[in-house]
């Protein structure tokens, strides 16, 4: 009885393993870039190689609550040369976010 068990879970596990491993979470895939230009490290995104980098975007909100989209968009890139990953982030905000003053 305990080997026909094992046996249908093995078997189990396999067809779900095997169904449809093309586009198992394509959406969360990014695809890397390789340079060989150097990259200046600046925080402005103007080298080449950004331009044509996929960008990932939406992220799924964590906190306070799972699974919402944010209000505010932000998008990575990723690049990589024989050293280095390099990792650029975009966060775009409304300019609502300020505070005007500290006063009480």
């Amino acid at each position: 009885m305990k080997n026909l068990l094992l046996l249908s879970y093995l078997l189990t596990f396999h067809f779900a393993q095997s169904q449809d491993n093309g586009s198992f979470q394509k959406q969360f895939q990014l695809h890397l870039v390789k340079t060989i230009a150097p990259i200046k490290i600046d925080g402005e995104l103007n080298d080449s190689i950004w331009s044509i980098t996929e960008k990932t975007t939406p992220f799924w909100r964590k906190f306070p609550t799972d699974g919402s989209q944010p209000k505010r968009n932000t998008e990575v890139q990723m690049a990589y040369d024989n050293k280095f990953i390099y990792i650029a982030f975009t966060a775009f905000d409304s300019g609502k976010a300020f505070i005007n003053s500290l006063k009480r």
